[in-house]
């Protein structure tokens, strides 16, 4: 695939790959089974869905399952486990491990590439990202869902938290990454995953 957004389909596909590794194809099965993703009747994906009502549909299945907090902790490694399938699918992804972007310098690099692993989760998806860098190192990836959307985002952020850990690591694994998550206040809030860089103590 060469596009520039996924279509869901195979963002679903990703999911699927990522949570079998975690829990094993008869949990994983189960959880997709329960999530609503898919048509009770045909039992095929629900026409083109958003990502986040996708994540947000996986997350309450695990909710389901186990508790909420657990989601929150699945969630969090199905992001970080997604990103390699994401690479294998999408070689604008996989274009940004090679040797000439690894070449900037790092300020340069994490500018380029959040800005651009961003363009592919939102418009015209119902998500919106935007990607602020707060200091040479220091960035802020937001999230919120798009203002003409009913969907309401609880767990999508800690998804994109395990993909940013993951995302970082294969940036440059000689550097320390430092992400918290928080939010704003407004209508629809801002979910913020803060990004820092350092050098190894």
């Amino acid at each position: 695939m060469s596009g520039k957004k996924f279509p869901g389909p195979l963002f679903l596909r990703v999911l699927e790959k990522s949570v079998f590794e975690i829990l094993g194809k008869p949990e994983s099965e189960a959880i997709f089974q329960c999530s609503g993703i898919m048509s009770e009747s045909t039992g095929d994906m629900l026409e083109n869905p958003d990502f986040s009502f996708i994540l947000e549909k996986l997350a309450e299945s695990f909710a389901e399952r186990y508790d909420a907090e657990t989601a929150k902790g699945l969630l969090i490694r199905t992001g970080r486990s997604s990103l390699n399938h994401l690479r294998r699918y999408e070689e604008q992804i996989s274009s940004m491990g090679g040797i000439e972007n690894r070449l900037k310098p790092v300020e340069h690099r994490f500018s380029y590439s959040l800005d651009k692993f961003a363009s592919f989760f939102c418009d015209p998806r119902d998500i919106e990202i935007d990607v602020q860098k707060t200091e040479p190192l220091c960035f802020q990836w937001r999230v919120r869902t798009d203002p003409h959307s009913d969907q309401e985002i609880r767990y999508t952020p800690y998804f994109f938290f395990g993909l940013l850990q993951e995302f970082c690591e294969w940036l440059d694994a000689r550097k320390n990454y430092q992400l918290v998550y928080t939010n704003e206040t407004g209508e629809p809030a801002w979910h913020i995953i803060l990004i820092e860089i350092h050098d190894p103590d």
